[in-house]
């Protein structure tokens, strides 16, 4: 099949770069607007009070502007991200203990959205300048592998990066060569968005609408996950990879992060999703795990919506609801 382009007027969880702001910047549908909070350390309640305490959330960035889309080394040890303190957004690799990060893109293209391998060597992510790219994660030269699409996302076995485009999900193969399709237009109905594979490396979730949704890419059997409220804008597996954390925009309950346990024959919830954390006037976004299911980070976009701040956060996950 040849490769896809991306459909006029196409949206996505983390909007079109080309038509906002002078730092292009859009936060994901549903969570636009954050309430002005404090700037360094803002707050927010991570965890429910009926949960174990945890260590304090930590802040990993401190650079001004919007610092977003974190992904975890396999071995957890550090994070890439994308920051736009120069003026444009480009990549930075930054160790998860502190210490200064280390610039991977440096061309000018908006680069976002970064995706590290299962196998560690190397970090997909969309450009403005057309398309996904993939980069070495200890720098080099840029490879482009798909004309166009966002949300991009890794094949376990890091042959093939995974990516949403023309409101389906594709691959295309680390080597080149035309994107495949993964899921059906229309089914389910409306744009498919932020894929991730489970632990098992048989399923992929991603997001439709304001429902989860989770593909078996043996059997092609497709299963609803959550139920529509609160609205999932994004998510990971943990451990087990049937339970689901997700960062929620709510209607009836506040926005936040939500757990949702799933029965292991079915893959179906067990009951209506709990709720682990919640945001404080904050916007929590782009929430990630790290391999072994023990580390979260996510981006806190604080502000009034004219002048957006975010940075990147790491938290551990307390055994009893790991």
């Amino acid at each position: 099949m040849a490769q896809p382009t991306r459909a006029a007027g196409a949206s996505f969880l983390a909007g079109d770069l080309s038509t906002q702001m002078k730092v292009n910047w859009w936060v994901p549908a549903g969570v636009f607007i954050a309430i002005g909070l404090a700037y360094v350390m803002p707050a927010v309640k991570l965890w429910m009070k009926n949960a174990p305490p945890p260590p304090v959330p930590r802040q990993l960035t401190t650079e001004t502007g919007m610092n977003a889309h974190p992904s975890f080394s396999p071995d957890a040890s550090a994070v890439v991200y994308s920051s736009n303190r120069g003026g444009r957004f480009e990549l930075f690799v930054k160790p998860v203990s502190g210490g200064p990060d280390r610039a991977l893109t440096s061309d000018g293209h908006e680069n976002v959205e970064p995706a590290w391998s299962p196998d560690g060597k190397w970090i997909a992510y969309r450009s403005h300048h057309g398309g996904l790219f993939v980069i070495a994660a200890a720098g080099g030269e840029p490879r482009k592998v798909a004309a166009s699409g966002t949300s991009p996302s890794w094949w376990p076995d890091s042959s093939r990066v995974v990516f949403s485009d023309q409101g389906r999900l594709w691959s295309s193969a680390l080597a080149g060569g035309d994107a495949e399709p993964i899921t059906k237009a229309g089914e389910p109905e409306g744009e498919h968005v932020a894929p991730h594979f489970s632990a098992d490396k048989k399923h992929l979730g991603f997001i439709c609408g304001k429902r989860m949704w989770e593909l078996n890419v043996e059997s092609k059997q497709l299963i609803q996950v959550t139920e529509g409220d609160p609205a999932p804008t994004s998510f990971v597996y943990a451990a087990d990879g049937l339970t689901v954390y997700f960062f929620a925009s709510a209607s009836k309950k506040a926005q936040g992060m939500y757990r949702l346990t799933r029965d292991s024959a079915t893959r179906k919830a067990k009951a209506a999703p709990d709720a682990v954390s919640e945001g404080e006037g904050a916007t929590l976004q782009d929430l990630e795990i790290d391999a072994g299911g023990k580390r979260l980070a996510y981006t806190m976009v604080t502000g009034p919506a004219e002048k957006l701040l975010g940075n990147v956060f790491v938290a551990e996950l307390p055994a009893a609801v790991n």
